[in-house]
């Protein structure tokens, strides 16, 4: 079966994710932090995703790809990758409607490029498509010197794009 990943973040505070956008009235505190990673590329705060008419920030991002083999690679190329926990979500938590795939796909730029053709209708059946990590990002992880500030370890990795809330109250998580 294929899952869905998402990093658990030791402040967590509740059972359930919310999108970045959410926590800044939910969690003003945890927003702060969690939104400086957007610092000096504050404008993929502003893409609009075109198949759930919502911004970047007002969906959860999942990864359809096993942490692990990210790890792998990650590592092999030099770079520093820590102990991290992840849950393990069963896609049919995900309501269609409100999922899309977004491919990621290099478009020459390292930021996310909302082309319409970069997404491709959810389905749990398509996410089992979509488990291997991209030659690119192999490629980009593998392109940033070692020494070099830690790349960004979802650049060119497919994202599963959720317009709401999720309850994890009942989701595994395993280590990597």
């Amino acid at each position: 079966m294929s899952y869905l990943y998402h990093m658990v973040h030791n402040d967590m505070e509740g059972n359930v994710l919310y999108p970045l956008n959410q926590l800044k009235t939910i969690f003003p505190k945890l927003y702060e932090k969690y939104s400086a990673k957007y610092k000096g590329r504050e404008e993929v705060t502003e893409l609009v995703i075109p198949a759930l008419n919502c911004l970047w920030n007002d969906v959860l991002h999942f990864s359809p790809v096993h942490p692990k083999l990210i790890k792998d690679v990650y590592v092999s190329a030099g770079h520093y990758f820590p102990t991290v926990r992840f849950y393990q979500i069963d896609p049919e938590m995900l309501d269609p409607k409100n999922t899309i795939i977004f491919l990621n796909e290099p478009d020459g730029a390292v930021k996310p490029s909302l082309n319409p053709n970069s997404f491709i209708t959810y389905s749990p059946e398509v996410i089992a498509q979509h488990t291997d990590l991209p030659q690119a990002a192999i490629d980009f992880f593998n392109s940033i010197p070692k020494g070099a500030p830690q790349p960004n370890m979802h650049v060119f990795v497919p994202h599963v794009l959720y317009k709401g809330s999720l309850d994890i109250s009942d989701v595994e998580i395993i280590t990597i």
